[in-house]
């Protein structure tokens, strides 16, 4: 029963349309300076830490601040949790709003952190 229930929460995934992106993916467009992150946590936990030279732009902010953003940009959002709801969730607002290149980082905040790369 444990490994039926650990299947059905891996094959739950919020936002099904949105792309992912491995933090592995992430890093090299981070080093490459080839995509925009944007930390959908709010200012709060942003200020806690975050991905350097990343916009803090809250998930419940995105459909009032899209504007900010380059439509033609990548646009990595992430949020702090695996499932990355949250950042998926904001990615549909932009891809509503005629973005094309929006990925939400798998595994989130906590992955990337966990994988040693770089925070401020």
């Amino acid at each position: 029963p444990a490994q039926s229930a650990v299947a059905t929460q891996n094959t739950f995934v919020p936002y099904p349309e949105v792309n992912r992106v491995t933090v592995q993916d992430a890093k090299a467009a981070y080093d490459a300076g080839t995509a925009v992150f944007v930390d959908v946590r709010g200012d709060e936990l942003f200020n806690t830490g975050h991905i350097p030279g990343a916009l803090s732009i809250a998930d419940t902010e995105m459909e009032t601040r899209f504007t900010e953003l380059d439509p033609n940009a990548w646009i990595i959002l992430y949020c702090t949790w695996p499932a990355e709801e949250s950042s998926a969730r904001a990615a549909t607002i932009l891809l509503a709003r005629g973005f094309t290149n929006v990925s939400a980082l798998q595994g989130g905040l906590q992955l990337w952190q966990q994988s040693g790369y770089p925070m401020e």
